[in-house]
């Protein structure tokens, strides 16, 4: 590096750092990694934070150096630069991603339109945190609703891009010391350390993931480094921070859960430590330094942002179903093709546009038209609209139980001729019955005058209230379906008593789980299970008659397909028997149940050929759900709310 300044950083250009690039590899692949499904990688998500990061420190350290050259920062030509890197790659991204789902090679839905404008215009992790949905239940939805789930990072590094020139500009007017701002920018990010725990605490864990102020801290960190790199005494171990900071790294990576623990806990400050260790042990030589400076991971970091970027469809688009592949070969495949979609969006697009010499007033129209016409696309899209409905969502949960606004609630507005009103349906049960309840929603859109719909189903949530999943050790999970079967259900009928209740489940209520009062863990053959799941059943089905509803139809669920496992390695119930439930569910005699053998229909047709009424190998999916209601399904609900049991 070059000849420093009392700033702690290089006068003139940054000096290129191959193992930066290497860390920008070591994260993409974290990411990937965690999203194919790996049991190994299931936090794999914090190579995001490391992203973060490693961006505040050399946005900063860039900052500090345009300013030790010029004498200022020039917030127009910062932003030029951001735009001719990040925009060309997103925007093609996108209208891919569009083109994708208006020829129904990826599933779409109603959401999908302001999703796409959401994430042109930088703000998809607030959308993401408002729809109430987790982090682990959008990416779970594999299309639909979680098409550009990924934009959700690059938003929140963006909206910190578009405050942090200036506040480093005013930064620099009002302090004239460097010691001074090194201890304001130091000051600042301490605070922000504070956010997360805080947010997480008050508003629940989606807001600690999701939300900007909670994320800020990860990016602070790295901009601290930056006024402080130069700083440090020569006796710093700089090699053993940097082991420090990779095996803090990977053991997050390979231990944290996928969906609860100290992400979701405000705990990502401190992970951030471990990032900013392995940057600082980065600025000397030494064999973690010689690693991540090793060819093909810089290479495979120069062209990081495009592989993040284009991976998500491409894992999309190829999955077990069209290929017929699992597990690593999978995974070869589909990063081959992000791999070879990278590459070629970098030499033929990226990197033209970043060399090209264009004022920055003509980056900004070019670039503010490139977001209109992603929009434009966006709003054409031929999807499924949900114009006509009018939401009623049930008082807001936060936390890693919030929810979508059809999961807490929504009304479809209209009136029947052959009565006098629509028939008033309640779904009830986990994700299966959610894909079912958004089937519903969809059908009842297009057919106004013929069906009301409420919903308490909830991802991973049966009907067992005596216990709960093992592996929910804080409890907030259960509170989750505690939730969904008290206040929530509660407030459905505060509004009206429904015509039909629809019960579906396939896997909370056959997975190993831990009784209340003894403690005891409980598997799915012991006879206590089957008592306590039994007793649970009944009770349920025994409140909602004594709320006045009059039928209920109970769908029993098929077992997951074979390559559902191979898709969803990290489960930790192994293969579940859905005829467990099934035989609870057929000791039920209460006159106002309808019992439907939903799952062997599945079957039947799995069995013929057809892999696409699951395509991941549980969930009916959302258009389907549609072409059901359709035909014979849909009519033998309408049937069996007026007291017509098949």
């Amino acid at each position: 590096m070059d000849a420093q300044r009392d700033d702690g950083v290089p006068v003139g250009r940054l000096g290129y750092q191959p193992a930066l690039d290497g860390v920008r590899a070591l994260a993409v692949v974290l990411v990937l990694l965690f999203h194919q499904g790996f049991s190994w990688m299931s936090g794999g998500y914090v190579g995001v934070s490391v992203f973060f990061t490693l961006s505040g420190f050399l946005i900063t350290s860039l900052l500090v150096q345009e300013h030790a050259a010029h004498g200022r920062i020039s917030p127009s030509a910062f932003y030029a630069r951001r735009l001719k890197r990040l925009l060309p790659a997103s925007a093609v991204c996108l209208v891919a991603v569009c083109l994708l789902a208006a020829t129904n090679t990826l599933p779409t839905s109603s959401r999908l339109r302001g999703d796409v404008a959401a994430a042109a215009l930088q703000v998809y992790n607030w959308r993401a945190l408002f729809s109430g949905t987790s982090y682990a239940q959008l990416l779970g939805a594999q299309g639909g609703d979680g098409l550009v789930a990924h934009f959700w990072s690059l938003s929140i590094e963006e909206q910190f891009y578009w405050v942090w020139p200036f506040a480093m500009a005013g930064l620099f007017a009002v302090a004239r010391r460097p010691s001074t701002r090194r201890m304001v920018i130091t000051a600042v990010t301490a605070v922000s350390c504070t956010a997360p725990w805080l947010i997480a605490s008050h508003w629940g864990g989606n807001a600690a993931y999701w939300s900007t102020p909670a994320r800020l801290a990860e990016i602070l960190i790295g901009a601290t480094l930056a006024v402080w790199v130069g700083r440090f005494p020569a006796w710093i171990p700089y090699r053993l921070l940097s082991f420090v900071g990779f095996g803090v790294v990977l053991w997050a990576a390979i231990s944290w859960p996928r969906s609860t623990g100290p992400a979701y806990a405000g705990a990502l400050p401190l992970f951030a430590l471990g990032s900013a260790a392995l940057v600082l042990g980065l600025q000397r030589p030494g064999p973690i330094t010689a690693a991540c400076s090793w060819r093909p991971l810089v290479a495979l970091g120069r062209v990081s942002f495009g592989v993040y970027l284009y991976h998500w469809p491409v894992f999309l688009v190829i999955d077990s179903a069209r290929t017929g592949l699992t597990g690593g070969a999978l995974f070869g495949l589909r990063a081959a093709v992000t791999l070879a979609v990278s590459l070629l969006s970098y030499f033929m697009l990226e990197r033209p546009i970043r060399h090209a010499r264009t004022v920055p007033v003509r980056t900004f129209v070019v670039s503010a038209t490139a977001v209109v016409v992603v929009v434009a696309v966006g709003v054409v899209v031929p999807v499924r609209s949900a114009d006509e409905l009018t939401f009623a969502p049930l008082p807001s949960i936060h936390g890693f139980d919030a929810l979508p606004a059809v999961e807490s609630g929504a009304t479809v507005p209209g009136s029947v001729s052959a009565t006098t009103r629509p028939t008033r349906i309640l779904v009830a049960g986990d994700s299966t019955a959610f894909t079912l309840a958004l089937g519903l929603l969809d059908w009842a859109s297009a057919h106004p005058t013929l069906l009301q719909l409420e919903s308490v189903a909830r991802p991973g949530c049966g009907l067992m209230v005596g216990s709960k999943l093992a592996g929910d050790t804080d409890g907030a999970f259960r509170r989750s379906c505690d939730n969904a079967l008290g206040p929530d259900l509660d407030t459905v009928f505060q509004h009206a008593t429904p015509d039909l209740a629809v019960v579906l489940i396939t896997l909370p209520d056959t997975v190993e789980r831990i009784d209340d009062i003894s403690g005891r863990h409980l598997l799915p053959t012991d006879a206590d299970y089957a008592a306590q799941r039994l007793r649970d059943y009944r009770s349920f089905v025994d409140d909602l008659v004594a709320r006045g509803v009059r039928h209920i139809v109970w769908l029993l669920a098929a077992s997951p397909a074979p390559w559902y496992y191979s898709t969803h390695p990290d489960q930790p119930w192994g293969h579940v028997d859905s005829d467990l439930i099934d035989a609870t569910v057929r000791q039920l005699s209460e006159p106002q149940l309808c019992v439907i053998d939903f799952g062997a229909d599945v079957l039947r047709r799995e069995a013929a050929g057809d892999t696409g009424l699951r395509k991941d190998g549980l969930h009916v999916s959302q258009e389907r759900w549609l072409t059901e209601l359709d035909g014979d399904f849909g009519r033998m609900l309408l049937a069996a709310a007026r007291g017509s049991c098949p």
